[in-house]
């Protein structure tokens, strides 16, 4: 039976098959990936965090840069240097601070074991407009491909970081493209047991988290409740595979993308779903921001 956590806001459906490890100090690694829902970093009314404020970057946790110059990523660090998240300039070289769900997830989560975590590290290698109806995200396509290229050379490169899990944000590009629910389970299912199996040091017992679209997406769409009924039975068949419903998130300036106040939500929820769910190993040595 299905491991279901309920609360007024949410539902998470999944199953763990492992055992909770005992919390340590420790160095976290998370590899995020996906479409535009994956990639938003939204102000509130353009207002910027000060010191102290909710949505302000910290030490602790940082970005790996994949070196991308153009439009909204132009300052970006060189591929493979280490950023705080939350600093990267955008194409004005402003600093962009606007909420992001990693940001505001790992913050609560430090918040929540103190210093029982030193570091956390991200791989954020999303795009927005693709997904697995056009041919982008499939095993042998390019940017699954990337992502477990960037991912490896990650691993290598800071290998005192313990991977945690995957936290996806898809399946925007099948339902505009009317896929029925069983075409997106056999697709996310072949990405899912792909990653586990290509990427370093990740197996069957590495969490998949992926998160819901906007409701109202999800509602205009033909198919769309369709897949999200595929992915609640996929979190239900796979170990370790979790589906975060967020309970009617909406997408609330243009139907598609979440906005900074449902960007906060969603990171706490992912929040509360690893902390239940006891991702904390030991992995020492601190790396040093570029």
């Amino acid at each position: 039976m299905a491991n279901q956590l309920h609360r007024s806001y949410k539902r998470v459906y999944g199953i763990r098959r492992w055992g909770v490890p005992p919390v340590a100090s420790t160095h976290e690694l998370f590899l995020k990936g996906g479409q535009s829902n994956a990639t938003s970093q939204e102000t509130v009314d353009d207002w910027q965090p000060g010191e102290g404020e909710v949505d302000e970057p910290d030490d602790r946790i940082l970005e790996y840069s994949l070196g991308r110059t153009q439009g909204a990523w132009a300052g970006t660090p060189a591929e493979g240097e280490i950023f705080r998240m939350g600093d990267r300039p955008n194409q004005d070289d402003q600093q962009q601070q606007g909420v992001a769900y990693p940001l505001h997830m790992s913050k609560r989560r430090l918040r929540r074991l103190g210093d029982r975590i030193e570091q956390q590290l991200w791989l954020n290698l999303a795009r927005g407009g693709t997904g697995f109806a056009d041919m982008r995200w499939n095993p042998g396509n390019d940017l699954y491909e990337e992502f477990v290229e960037k991912a490896n050379d990650l691993r290598a490169a800071h290998p005192q970081f313990d991977l945690r899990a995957f936290i996806w944000s898809n399946s925007e590009n099948e339902m505009l493209a009317t896929w029925t629910g069983s075409q997106y389970y056999d697709a996310q299912k072949a990405l899912i047991e792909g990653l586990r199996d290509e990427v370093t040091g990740a197996s069957d017992e590495t969490p998949f988290i992926f998160v819901k679209p906007p409701a109202n997406f999800v509602a205009s769409r033909s198919t769309g409740q369709d897949i999200v009924d595929a992915s609640v039975q996929l979190a239900k068949d796979l170990p370790n595979v979790y589906y975060l419903d967020h309970g009617g998130l909406n997408a609330t300036q243009d139907g598609v993308h979440f906005e900074a106040l449902e960007l906060r939500a969603i990171g706490a929820q992912l929040e509360s779903l690893l902390y239940r769910i006891g991702l904390v190993r030991e992995a020492p040595g601190p790396i040093t921001v570029s």
